[in-house]
């Protein structure tokens, strides 16, 4: 019992390191950076996605948002949930992917990219697709039983 007590205790400070860990300090120019966008923004969490990509998952009027930035400070993209498309975008969908549903709608601004994210289901089928905001399909990634990814353009 005392064996087993002591290695639950080590598993906890190493879990409770691992949390402190990921309170990194935030370089000063993503912070400025962060702020320059989203001067209203509240509860923000920040995440080291990789060595140079930086995020942070916030609220702007009680709206879950999040952004990604370069550990210098330049912005990538952001994000955010909204409860449904345009018309003309959820028919374009429709029928090009009959038979799936719209299971979850996110709006996506980049330097490259502004429209939807959009992931569809049929039974366990999955995909995602990128979306611009004049209907244009850009992007599609299917989603295999085993968890991971297929690209297809």
């Amino acid at each position: 019992m005392k064996v087993l007590s002591v290695l639950l205790v080590a598993l906890l400070s190493v879990f409770v390191m691992s949390c402190d860990q990921q309170k990194v300090n935030i370089p000063e120019n993503v912070q400025a950076s962060f702020q320059k966008m989203f001067p209203a923004a509240t509860d923000i969490e920040w995440e080291m996605e990789d060595e140079n990509k930086w995020e942070a998952e916030f609220k702007i009027e009680e709206k879950e948002v999040s952004a990604c930035f370069t550990s210098e400070g330049e912005w990538i993209e952001t994000e955010y949930a909204v409860e449904s498309l345009p018309e003309t975008i959820e028919t374009i969908i429709n029928e090009s992917y009959p038979g799936f549903e719209i299971d979850e709608v996110e709006i996506v601004e980049s330097p490259e990219f502004n429209g939807y994210e959009v992931e569809l289901k049929n039974g366990k089928e999955e995909m995602e697709i990128m979306v611009t905001r004049q209907g244009e399909i850009m992007e599609v990634e299917i989603e295999e039983e085993n968890g991971e990814e297929a690209d297809e353009g």
